[in-house]
């Protein structure tokens, strides 16, 4: 307890406090705690990590007053280049703090775009992979969404349809959406053809279902534009 007294005090030699409690110290610390961690199989060694940074911290806040209050009993160049040497490190240490938040914020805020990215994709897949809900049978939902969308959720509620009254509804859904949806309706109907009705008019017995469906129901739609 003297030594660590008598440097806080400014009572020591610069050289020991510089040399010995700041340089020797740090180095000899860092070597074993560095064996120690990699010697440790690697889902406890932060259980080491964490308790040696915590009491390097405090340690370095105390070598620092240390050695700019022993400063004044070695040489003045000694003394102004152990001033220096404490005002360099803590600039140092404030910026690299100031770089790793910014880095981090960074970091975080693109794995925050990534992660929205990556929910308006599940939300589109989940929308491709389901028909029509009861819950979005409304004007509000259905302008949430585009006319792409409009044809693809009746596509798959064609298939769930069992009766002609389902198609007659679902012809009915399916012309609502596409009045209420995003994009141009009159677009959409100059490119339905080429670009909805060759992809549902197969051989198949379900995919002529939706072509004469799709068919019907944009003549309908379209007729007039």
């Amino acid at each position: 307890m003297g030594i660590i007294k008598e440097s806080w005090q400014g009572k020591k030699p610069l050289a020991t406090v510089f040399w010995g409690y700041y340089v020797g110290f740090h180095f000899l610390y860092l070597v074993v705690l560095g064996g120690l961690v990699s010697a440790l199989p690697e889902n406890i060694q932060l259980f080491v990590i964490i308790p040696g940074a915590l009491f390097l911290f405090p340690y370095t806040v105390w070598v620092f007053v240390s050695i700019w209050r022993c400063a004044k009993n070695s040489r003045p160049v000694w003394k102004v280049l152990a001033i220096a040497w404490v005002v360099l490190a803590i600039i140092g240490f404030a910026g690299n703090v100031t770089f790793k938040y910014i880095e981090n914020y960074q970091y975080y805020s693109e794995r925050a775009k990534a992660d929205a990215s990556s929910q308006n994709k599940s939300n589109k897949a989940n929308l491709n992979y389901q028909g029509w809900l009861q819950e979005e049978l409304n004007e509000k939902y259905m302008a949430s969404i585009t006319k792409d969308d409009c044809v693809i959720k009746t596509s798959i509620s064609i298939d769930e349809c069992k009766s002609q009254q389902c198609i007659k509804t679902l012809g009915g859904i399916f012309g609502d959406c596409i009045t209420f949806a995003k994009g141009s309706e009159s677009e959409f109907c100059q490119n339905f053809e080429s670009k909805y009705l060759q992809n549902y008019c197969a051989d198949s017995d379900t995919e002529n279902s939706k072509c004469l469906f799709f068919q019907v129901s944009v003549g309908v739609l379209c007729g007039a534009k």
